[in-house]
């Protein structure tokens, strides 16, 4: 006897619980195994860590295909990847698990309206689908936010500026103080006629909230159109020193007299940026891709390099894969080889340098090269089964040196973890047309679907 229960009946329990801590399904359905890929796949949500994210809920996914919550949660880490069109994909296939759910309905229409406002003259199915969105929240909800919301936003978009003021006004009554609602205001009230009366509760509305950047960018774009350019100028300045460790709005300044052709002050701008860079975060990544984007390369790199020294060698990483780039962009394949070297010498797992080393080295046409980048692409791939990238350019790497047999497993994984890189499903689908494999690919309809309604219309 043990605590007054026979050790006898204590036996077979323990071999039961043996058992079934061997075999999780005795304790567990698979929606409650998914649920744990759910909330790891949460975690790393929170900490920024998306594309890590996005392994952990296919896994749910893959555990239990029925699990609404990690589709939702999948849509989510889509649209921080800024990929609307799996996004799409995941929030539809979302809402047909949990019929109802608000804030799957809430995305789709959100997407939908990007559409919308992109090419508002574009296909009907775009509309149609935003209002029964609208209809089903309005339905739960007479007051819903985000419906008014889009309602005042579609308004706009159909060149209706009086529903839209009448809507947006519903809006913020229901939540005070969001940036794009006022913007909306005062864009619809400038499309009603209304310009000296919608630039003064613009100016307001930025006093404050100094943050909304939309706003002033909308009241600059309006100030170069009626030739105040002294006054947009002034209206950036007063952006910089509401938001003064924002780089990106020192860039736009800079931009401004670039377009100007005003090339001294340009100049002063980015030297008193990367002057302050101990107190402004991205400092010389901001200087560099101002550089970059209009085209001068030199002094992109040496910004690049001025941050890659300043920073910790985990910051590191991502200055020298733009000096990378602007190598590529000069030519100079030796220089870009050399950095990604460097690269490769402290973090030997980065996937992106071993993808873009490997293609380098096959670049060169030499059978040496092909033979190490292979090498270098099925190390990766080991170190790393589930990067869709590697696989696709280890595949390549066998079709470019005639091993098509070894190609086929990689493209079929291409497909299974494809991830947010959903030009890679359509790349492997011609790459599997050189090597005659049947892929079928899973989720393509509703991946076909969201490709085409986020194509431009002709």
């Amino acid at each position: 006897m043990t605590n007054g229960i026979k050790t006898s009946l204590l036996k077979p329990i323990a071999v039961w619980v043996v058992i079934c801590g061997l075999h999780v399904a005795c304790t567990r359905g698979p929606w409650q195994a998914a649920g744990g890929f759910v909330s790891r796949g949460n975690h790393l949500f929170a900490q920024g860590r998306y594309q890590e994210a996005v392994i952990q809920y296919r896994k749910a996914l893959q555990k239990d295909p029925q699990h609404g919550e990690a589709e939702y949660r999948l849509g989510l880490t889509y649209l921080k990847l800024s990929d609307r069109e799996l996004a799409y994909a995941s929030f539809e296939r979302a809402l047909e698990l949990m019929p109802g759910h608000e804030d799957s309905m809430i995305q789709l229409a959100n997407i939908l309206l990007q559409v919308h406002l992109t090419d508002p003259e574009g296909t009907g199915f775009v509309r149609s689908r935003i209002e029964n969105y609208i209809a089903q929240l309005l339905v739960k909800d007479p007051r819903s936010f985000a419906a008014h919301r889009i309602q005042a936003f579609v308004a706009g978009a159909d060149g209706r500026p009086a529903e839209a003021l009448r809507l947006f006004q519903i809006a913020d009554g229901l939540r005070p103080g969001q940036c794009d609602i006022n913007v909306g205001l005062t864009q619809n009230m400038i499309a009603a006629g209304q310009l000296e009366a919608a630039e003064r509760p613009g100016r307001a509305f930025l006093g404050a909230h100094p943050e909304c950047g939309p706003m002033y960018d909308f009241l600059y774009a309006q100030l170069l159109k009626s030739g105040r350019t002294k006054e947009a100028e002034a209206l950036l300045e007063s952006k910089i020193a509401a938001n003064p460790s924002n780089a990106f709005y020192a860039a736009q300044l800079a931009e401004h007299f670039w377009r100007l052709n005003q090339r001294n002050e340009m100049e002063a701008v980015l030297r008193r940026l990367e002057q302050h860079a101990s107190s402004i975060p991205r400092a010389h990544l901001e200087a560099g891709d101002f550089y970059a984007r209009i085209k001068e390369w030199d002094k992109a790199i040496r910004a690049y390099q001025r941050g890659a020294a300043a920073e910790d060698k985990v910051k590191e990483a991502e200055y020298l894969k733009r000096i990378t780039s602007c190598y590529l962009a000069l030519g100079d394949v030796a220089s870009a080889a050399q950095t990604l070297d460097t690269l490769l010498a402290t973090f030997p797992t980065d996937a992106d340098a071993v993808a873009g080393r490997a293609a380098i080295r096959l670049a060169t046409g030499k059978a040496d090269e092909a033979k190490r980048a292979i090498a270098e692409l099925e190390q990766a791939v080991k170190r790393a089964p589930e990067d869709p990238r590697l696989r696709f350019e280890l595949a390549r790497s066998y079709l470019q040196t005639q091993r098509k047999a070894e190609a086929i497993p990689h493209l079929h994984e291409v497909q299974e973890l494809s991830g947010n890189w959903l030009d890679t499903i359509f790349r492997t689908a011609t790459l599997t047309r050189r090597v005659n494999s049947p892929l079928a690919f899973s989720n393509s309809t509703r991946l076909t679907r969201a490709r085409v309604l986020f194509a431009p219309q002709h």
